[in-house]
This record gives structure tokens, sequence and C-alpha cells, in this order.
């Protein structure tokens, strides 16, 4: 047996001394006022110590640092007090002992820790709870309880993934690598074939580079085809890829490297597949809603892994991806997939007219040039693409300012994430807004542009994507439902009192108002009224190519909003402080 010269106290009773048998971990504790000597095992005669489970953490490599909160910390014994909480960690190169916070007899607690810079790899963290036991006191350790929790750290190689669109194969070092990616192609014509190259990196040396990459890849199989995989010059080992072309995608997309540092601070060509327009593909114009486009490719990866040469682990990070759309080919007015004798008569049934005046369906697909004439110039164009068709190796002719100047679209900046339920715009409310919106521009603008509005139309149809409206000559084209997220019709537009200042030319709807979450169409009529009289795209203000769900856009030309601002600055002036 050993002895623990100590005192202390229980309760209301003086501990004169304890001794502590090593055999039988049995504890004898004389009670001065009792005169009786007690005798248990600790374990027996004592609440156990205890703190709650700790869930594992997954980080990403040079994270921050980082917090985990301790709770249901609990000491044995009679009292709570002098309690202890330290935490060691199994690689110290990696993630060095955290530094605990802890103030006895609390119940709760936290640690800290930051990651070692460019290291990635796995870390057990031992937490553990020291009490005094029957003297309460931590000095003297032969009854002093302990108690442990473990959770595991894993710090993971960040590994970037990066979709290109290209018309022809990226040119790549021998091993695959280039120093900059490619310029991507947002918008691809149809009858076209491109390529999509899937590229990988990570700037962590200590990875010994990309070991294996696999995903899948998906797309609209309505308007393209995958026709084959070629894989980039690293990825050389147990190569997989099956092409769904029904099902819209590329599935089991997976190769190996045999060499490493391949992807280190270089992008690394993973693999590229090749899209054409065949015999079961179809970009149609759109003869109701007066459209060619865009029309989304959806492009997208699913499932990616990524292996390293080190066995470190790795979080995936799928870089943003702006998007590809495809266009339809206009000098194929009937959609039979070659320019013919059929659509020279379509053409010459609309030659001479004007596409804003004609109530013919072909005259605005046939005005090549976009200039709201069907003219000689027009003939010139159709005549250089007379006799192509989709299964012939002749690339088409188009202006140089195709699709530009066929209605550059309004877009949502976001479509929404899940479905919403939404009422449709009806064509009613959609005409009164447009002859508000008229009636407010028409002192801003010059009688040129006013006799460009003369006679505009509203059409409520169903637009493709991400598109709210757009606008060709005499007619202004809005979506049903606001690409998913519904319309704000505002009865009383100029007050703007749904809405907060934001900035000069943006406001934000007030969280509670009808305007919250919804497309406001007062912006988008403005917006589409701005192209017809000659209005392109602008970084800022009512003239951006895209919209958010609760914003309302100013434009600069408009005197209502140099109105409000005012008005906004005046209620400021009599705000007390």
């Amino acid at each position: 047996s050993a002895v623990n010269s100590v005192t202390g106290s229980v309760g209301e009773s003086e501990i004169a001394d304890i001794i502590l048998d090593d055999i039988n971990n049995t504890f004898f504790a004389i009670f001065l006022n009792e005169g009786k000597v007690w005798s248990r095992s600790q374990e027996e005669y004592l609440p156990p110590i205890y703190l709650n489970a700790i869930s594992d953490i997954v980080i990403s490599e040079n994270a921050s640092e980082q917090t985990v909160n301790l709770s249901g910390i609990a000491a044995s014994g009679l009292g709570f007090t002098h309690l202890r909480v330290t935490a060691t960690s199994s690689n110290t190169s990696l993630i060095p002992d955290p530094v605990t916070s802890y103030s006895s007899p609390d119940s709760v607690g936290s640690l800290t820790f930051t990651p070692v810079a460019n290291q990635s790899g796995f870390v057990t963290i031992t937490v553990t709870i020291l009490d005094g036991g029957l003297d309460r006191d931590l000095g003297t350790t032969g009854d002093n309880n302990t108690f442990q929790r473990t959770f595991d750290v894993t710090v993971t190689t960040l590994v970037d993934i990066d979709l290109r669109v290209v018309n022809s194969p990226t040119e790549v070092q021998s091993n695959g690598e280039v120093s900059v990616l490619p310029d991507h192609e947002n918008r691809v014509n149809e009858w076209s074939s491109f390529w999509v190259e899937i590229w990988v990196d990570t700037t962590n040396a200590a990875s010994q580079g990309i070991f294996s990459t696999t995903l899948g890849l998906n797309y609209h199989t309505e308007y393209v085809s995958a026709t084959s995989i070629e894989y980039g010059a690293g990825f050389t080992e147990n190569q997989t890829g099956t092409i769904n072309d029904p099902g819209g995608a590329i599935e089991n997309l997976s190769a190996e490297t045999n060499v490493t540092n391949l992807g280190i601070s270089e992008y690394l060509l993973f693999a590229r597949v090749k899209f054409e327009s065949l015999a079961d593909d179809s970009v149609d114009i759109d003869i109701a809603n007066q459209m060619i486009g865009p029309y989304d490719l959806e492009f997208s990866i699913s499932s990616p892994e990524v292996s390293l040469v080190s066995s470190n682990p790795v979080q995936t990070n799928l870089s943003p991806f702006e998007g590809t759309s495809i266009w339809a080919n206009p000098f194929d007015l009937n959609d039979n997939d070659m320019v013919d004798f059929r659509d020279l008569i379509l053409f010459a049934s609309v030659y001479h007219d004007i596409p804003s005046e004609s109530s013919n369906d072909y005259a605005w697909f046939s005005d090549y040039n976009q200039n709201d004439q069907v003219e000689f110039r027009d003939l010139i164009l159709f005549a250089s693409n007379y006799r192509k068709s989709k299964a012939g190796d002749s690339a088409l002719n188009y202006p140089a300012d195709f699709p530009d100047a066929w209605g550059d679209p309004l877009l949502v900046s976001m479509q929404p994430q899940t479905k919403m339920k939404t009422a449709n715009l009806t064509q009613g409310a959609a005409e009164q807004v447009l002859e508000k919106a008229i009636e407010q521009v028409s002192e801003q603008f010059t009688p040129e542009m006013n006799q460009s509005l003369s006679g505009i139309e509203v059409k409520v149809v169903d637009l493709s994507g991400a598109t709210l409206g757009r606008a060709v000559p005499g007619t202004i084209y809005l979506d049903v439902n606001a690409a998913g997220y519904g319309w704000f019709v505002d009865s009383t537009p100029l007050d703007h009192s749904e809405f907060a200042v934001d900035s000069q030319l943006s406001l934000i709807a007030l969280p509670e108002s009808a305007a919250a979450g919804r497309i406001d169409l007062w912006t988008v009529i403005l917006h589409e009224l701005g192209h017809l009289v000659g209005y392109e795209h602008e970084s800022a203000g009512l003239m951006e190519e895209t919209l958010s769900p609760g914003v309302r856009k100013l434009s600069a030309w408009n005197a209502d909003s140099d109105l409000f601002f005012a008005s906004v600055q005046e209620e400021a002036e009599l705000l007390p402080f």
C-alpha cells in the first residue's frame, strides 16, 4: 500500500488521512470528527468523470483557426471543483497540440487549433479531463480520476476541377499540362462541333501530384451528342468511360497517371469529350416566340473523386462554370437540317419586308443583319450558305455580330435551386405595366426613339432556361413565371415603396414586401424598351444583362431615378440624430 499524506474534506467531515491500497485499488479515509475509517473502491463509490462525445472534423489545407466546443464536463466525487482539461495531437507536424479554454467547475469549454500550412493528412485529438478525486486536489495524483475522448481531424488537399468548352483541342505539353487554361466558349452554333475539356490541379507540393480522377459529365442531349472521349497525356492507365447519349451523360469517366508531380501549380488535362450535331439532334427556330436561342447545354460534373500520389485525403472543388448556350441556325428556315430550295422559297416570301411591320412569321428570322429590313445584303448571306447541310463539312457563314444582334435576352442571375410555387403572369397585367412604362419613359426619349415604340406589343410566353425577357422589333416577350421565381407586378411603380436604396442605380426589396424574392416586372419591361430604342447591355443599372430576384434597377436616362434619390436625400436631412 501507499500513503498519501493529505488532508481534505467531504461534506461536513474533515479527512485526516487517505491511504491507498495499490493492490486492491481501495482507499481508506480517516474522518477526524466522526471517529471512523471509511473504506471503499473509488470507482465504486464516486460518480464517474465525464465529457460528451466529440464529432470528427474534415477541413481543407490552410484552413483558419478551428474551434471545437466541449460540453457535458462533469467531475467525479462529491464536489465539482478542481478539474483540468487538456488536449494532445497524434501528429503535431500537421496539427499542434490544441489550446484548451476551460474554467473549473464549468460543464462547458473549448479548444482551438490551426493546421500547419500546406499540409494534409489525418490526426487524432485526445481530450483528457482530470479531477482531484476524494480530496479534490489535483496535486495529489493517487486519487485523481481521468476521462478521455478522442476525435479525428481530416485535413484535405484541395484539388480544383475546371470545365472549358473549346472549338478545337487545346495544345498541351507532353505530360498533358498547361500553364494557363484555354478561353471558354460560352456559346456555340447549331451544326457545329466542339470539345468539353476537364482540367485538374492542386497547389500542394507535398501531394506528389494527381494520381487518379473519376467523375461523370452531364449535358442536354436534345441539342448535341457526345461522340468520342480522349484522355489527357498524363492519364494513361486504367482508362474507363461510357457515352450514354440517350441519357445525356458520360458515365464512369476515369483514368490514372503513372508519373509523379503532375498537376501541381499547373493545369493537368484529365480528358476531353467531343460533341457534334447528329441526325437526331435539333435546335429548332422558335416561330411562336420569334427566338433562335440561347438554349442552355446544361454541362455539369457529377460525383467527382480525385486521389493523390501521396494518398493524402482530397477535397474536390468545382470551379465556377459560366455555362454554354447553343443557337439555332436561322438559314435553315424549315428546320430540315439543310439550307435548300424550300428555305429559299420561305426567304423569298419575305424579301423586302420590314420585320417590325410584317405579319409573316419568317420575316424576323430572314433579317440576317438585323437592320429591320429583309434586303439584298440578307440575300447575299443566305446565298453564301445555300446547299450547306448538317451532314456536310462546310461551315456556315454567319454575320460578324451573330448572335449578339439577334436580341440580348435579359437573364435571371441564378435559377432557383428548388421548384417554387408561383402564379403565372397574365397578358392583361403585362399590357398594363407596358403602357405605364412607355408613358413614363416617353419624356426622356427622343421623338425618333418614341416612334420606334409606337404599336409595341407584349407577349407572355414560356421562354427557355433563365431567360426573363427579350425584345424584337415591335414585340417584347416575357417569361410566364419569371424563370421560376414569379413576377412582382407593381401597381404603383413610380413610388418604389416596396424597396430600399442599395446603390445609385439599384434598389432592393424590403424583407416583408410583395417584391421580396420575386422578379420585378417593371425593371424587365423598361430593360426591353431600352433595347428597342438602341441601348445595349451595360455593367450597371437597368441595362445589366442579368437581374436578381427582389431587385429593381434604375436607368441613367431615367429622370425618375434622380427624383427618387432627391426625395431620399430630403428625408434623410429631416431625420433626428
